[in-house]
């Protein structure tokens, strides 16, 4: 049966779930903080066939003397595969009523409820697993990859960074490119650091402040959501109720102030993300389409690669807010699409982990 696609075209459900998986990866590189983190597609293997692959490591032995008469000295080179295995298999599935359809003047609902869902939940959650998976990564090592206890201050933050980025330096040789993911709740301190000299320029006659800070010795900073910004989370089963869905920080984490990383050090694996509709004739139990999302996910340090990272934690005392994500905002996705009907309802949802 011929329904209309997200941009009103007549189409099948196979081609409207291939227009919401657009929406879908169109939000995700627009809002998420973590996308730069992808993987070298020829070191990575096997995460699409099951929950366990392989990330290689390259090691190589040093450079000796050229002999005339012997030639090159002999060396080594070796590729190996180290098995990891992925921990994040999560889904959602919602129910959109047909009589919602009809109330909202056939309003693109699907799309709206799954672009806000992958701006509010999915994004989000995405985030918050990979951030606390490469600080777990730095937490466990030995080589000292974590400043803890450190307190921000407008007077030492931009020291801090700095510091950070010449202990990556030194150790992999990055001059530039070190991504710098910065607390929001902590901007106002590095864009007021008192460590740097500012002139006031105004042009125009229009009186425009600007005081960002964008990058830092070549180095992009991006400014993260401070609910994003923990050591450890938990994240919800959803098979209680939708409002036990989502994530939420853990009792035991501690608040990042700010976490860097070299080039390709942390891998973001996407290992299978589907999106489905199931149109309103196929589904038995209610009056509507279902929209089923699937996305099995993780974020993984290679050892080799560890000396890349570098985590900048708060006081463990200081736990900040209770940062919970639920699905409890998709009821008002379709209140403002039937906002102009005489009857509002919701749209139901289930939640599988």
């Amino acid at each position: 049966m011929a329904q209309s696609n997200p941009n009103g075209q007549a189409n099948t459900f196979a081609d409207v779930s291939l227009a919401l998986t657009d929406i879908l990866d169109e939000v995700y590189q627009q809002e998420s903080k973590t996308a730069m983190w992808t993987p070298n597609p020829a070191l990575v293997r096997g995460f699409q066939n099951s929950k366990t692959g392989q990330i290689a490591t390259i090691v190589t032995s040093g450079l000796g003397n050229y002999d005339q008469a012997k030639g090159y000295p002999v060396g080594n080179a070796s590729l190996t595969f180290e098995d990891y295995t992925l921990t994040h298999d999560r889904g959602v599935q919602y129910l959109i009523d047909q009589v919602d359809v009809m109330q909202s003047a056939n309003l693109p609902i699907a799309s709206a409820v799954l672009a806000e869902f992958s701006r509010s939940q999915l994004v989000p959650e995405i985030d918050a697993a990979r951030i606390s998976a490469v600080v777990a990564r730095a937490q466990t090592d030995a080589t000292n990859r974590v400043k803890a206890d450190y307190t921000p201050d407008k007077a030492t933050m931009l020291t801090t960074i700095l510091d950070a980025l010449e202990v990556i330096g030194d150790a992999t040789g990055a001059d530039s490119g070190v991504n710098i993911l910065i607390n929001r709740k902590y901007a106002a301190m590095l864009k007021g650091s008192t460590e740097v000299t500012r002139t006031k320029n105004i042009e125009s006659n229009a009186a425009v402040i600007n005081n960002k800070v964008v990058d830092i010795n070549d180095n992009p900073v991006s400014y993260v959501p401070s609910a994003r910004m923990y050591s450890a989370f938990d994240f919800k089963a959803g098979t209680t109720s939708p409002t036990d869905s989502g994530f939420a920080k853990s009792s035991s984490a501690v608040e990042v102030v700010a976490l860097l990383t070299a080039p390709d050090t942390a891998q973001g694996i996407v290992a299978h993300q589907v999106t489905k509709i199931i149109p309103p004739e196929l589904v038995q139990n209610a009056d509507g389409s279902l929209i089923n999302f699937r996305v099995y996910h993780d974020c993984l340090v290679p050892k080799y690669k560890i000396p890349g990272i570098y985590a900048i934690l708060a006081p463990a005392g200081d736990r900040g807010t209770e940062a919970v994500q639920t699905a409890s905002v998709m009821a008002s996705v379709v209140e403002r699409s039937t906002a102009s009907t005489s009857t509002t309802r919701t749209t139901k949802k289930k939640t599988t982990s």
